[in-house]
């Protein structure tokens, strides 16, 4: 009899633990599903997702890969028709005369 109660036990405490290892696994199969979905994560951290039009007046940007890839994008720099002793022995009234010849400059307000 009492190999009995020692059986049943043993049993209830397998049937516990696999109920328990069952669920534990239902819960991360849950938490997988939820990283995998960063919308739904942000979501449920109270975030609301928004998407504003691009601005026309603004030019692309960079930083972003909006850059067209056209070839002639990029100024040549005037760099390269002086050499690096050149423009060193500079005035800085030439560099500012460089500058202000490459890019007109507008101020924005």
């Amino acid at each position: 009899m009492t190999e009995e109660v020692e059986i049943s036990a043993t049993q209830k405490l397998m049937e516990t633990l696999i109920n328990k290892m069952e669920s534990m696994d239902s819960k991360l199969t849950n938490m997988e599903q939820q990283l995998n979905s960063p919308n739904r994560l942000l979501k449920k951290a109270g975030f609301v997702a928004m998407r504003t039009p691009i601005a026309e007046d603004v030019g692309p940007d960079g930083f972003r890969g909006e850059l067209p890839n056209d070839a002639g994008v990029f100024a040549k720099s005037s760099q390269e028709d002086f050499s690096n002793q050149q423009i060193h022995e500079m005035s800085w009234e030439e560099i500012h005369d460089m500058a202000e010849s490459v890019q007109p400059v507008t101020e924005m307000y």
